[in-house]
């Protein structure tokens, strides 16, 4: 039987000034076969390392980061990434490296913020740039929040994708949210391939949300290229919330926190339980 170990050591810190700051750290995933003292231990080939680094200025309304990251035959799917890498979204770490540059600039009226980042990538054999911008406002009008985010990735394979979200305040508790996502991309010797998330959701600040998700993809899945899921979203104290939905959802990679896993088409009723003690 399999044993799995995760450990991390890093560092961080800032200057007197408080303009400059960094942090760095080193992650290894390991599996152990449980087997007696007397026999030796035997390592899985899986096992593998993450290592992280970051240098940031700012001063103002403005910021500017470095970083550089490598990971060698590192699962993501079953240890997270170092906690200070703050890309939200990987793809598969086993072999991978990176360099990136972020450069951000802020305004009070209204209350904006702009941003770019640009980045060169290998993932085993394979490398190419990663380069997005978008900008985010926040209570304008004193009622709406927008985000939008554009970005072409070209270490694999050619994709473009897009995020996009709306929240107007009707009231200080009732809420209608939009968000958006959308990714194309062009497989070798394939068709273009197009997948869009599109969720409308109602709000009762804090404890209620309805919401209704929209998929649509070219290449059909149970036999439709538009698939819907909704459901009902209780929210409790500290963040925990029970959550019931039905309908059916494309499956694939979902990443969240840096870690990604492949999840089945689902069609069917579902009842969730988030608690946070």
């Amino acid at each position: 039987m399999g044993l799995r170990q995760c450990r991390s050591v890093g560092v961080a810190g800032r200057d007197r000034s408080g303009t400059l700051s960094y942090a760095a750290e080193w992650g290894q995933v390991a599996f152990r076969d449980r087997k007696p003292p007397s026999v030796p231990v035997a390592v899985d080939p899986r096992e593998g390392t993450g290592a992280y680094g970051n240098l940031t200025w700012q001063r103002g309304a403005w910021l500017l980061m470095g970083e550089y990251k490598r990971y060698e035959n590192f699962d993501n799917a079953l240890n997270s990434p170092p906690l200070a890498d703050r890309e939200t979204e990987k793809n598969n770490l086993r072999d991978a490296s990176g360099r990136r540059l972020f450069v951000q600039r802020s305004f009070r009226e209204p209350d904006l913020t702009v941003f770019l980042s640009a980045g060169r990538y290998r993932e085993g054999t394979q490398s190419g740039q990663n380069i997005y911008g978008g900008f985010k406002l926040q209570d304008g009008f004193g009622r709406l929040d927008l985000t939008c985010t554009y970005g072409l990735r070209t270490v694999a394979l050619p994709e473009k994708r897009t995020e996009a979200g709306l929240t107007w305040r009707f009231t200080p508790r009732w809420s209608l949210d939009l968000t958006l996502r959308d990714q194309r991309n062009r497989p070798p010797g394939s068709d273009p391939y197009q997948a869009t998330d599109l969720t409308v959701q109602v709000a009762w600040s804090p404890r209620l949300a309805v919401f209704l998700l929209q998929q649509r993809s070219s290449v059909p899945v149970f036999a439709s290229t538009r698939l819907y899921h909704g459901g009902l979203r209780v929210n409790l104290a500290k963040g925990s919330y029970l959550e019931l939905s039905g309908g059916r959802l494309r499956g694939g990679e979902v990443c969240a926190g840096g870690q990604c896993i492949k999840l089945p088409p689902f069609k069917g009723w579902q009842l969730a339980a988030h608690l946070r003690i």
